[in-house]
């Protein structure tokens, strides 16, 4: 497992500690009682995981793809307070902001259930899975820690 360690571009490298923490079931004696607070935001299982760029503009995957049919309620993994919630590209997006200055990111949504500004609770629903986007289908969902 990785530590949350700063990368070469100044960005934290989360995702991997991150998900290992919130899927793992049960979390087990490396969980901290920190990390037991966050949840995964689907029940599916990861289907494509996290690959760490080799330079800041570099092809990788800044997050892991949760298998998630169409219609799937999306949770938030943590407390926090919704600071994107709306279209890039032409794909539906959520970011919650966490304590600490986590960031999570819900991507290729259906729809979206919150508002910016909006306070949410580990496990409240944030949206539904099945949009489209860039190399990710309807049936997952591409979670991002940052």
């Amino acid at each position: 497992m990785r530590s949350p360690v700063p990368s070469p571009r100044g960005s934290l490298v989360l995702v991997t500690a991150c998900v290992a923490l919130i899927t793992s079931s049960p979390l087990g004696a490396v969980a901290s009682a920190q990390a037991s607070s966050w949840t995964a935001p689907v029940g599916g299982s990861v289907v494509r995981a996290f690959v760490e760029p080799i330079a800041a503009y570099a092809a990788g995957h800044r997050g892991v793809d949760f298998a998630a049919p169409a219609g799937t309620e999306v949770r938030a993994a943590n407390d926090g307070v919704v600071t994107f919630a709306g279209r890039v590209a032409g794909a539906l997006h959520v970011v919650v902001s966490h304590d600490g200055g986590i960031r999570t990111s819900y991507s290729f949504l259906s729809r979206v259930d919150v508002r910016v500004g909006q306070r949410v609770r580990r496990g409240e629903v944030v949206g539904a899975a099945g949009g489209v986007g860039d190399g990710h289908g309807s049936g997952i969902l591409h979670f991002g820690v940052r």
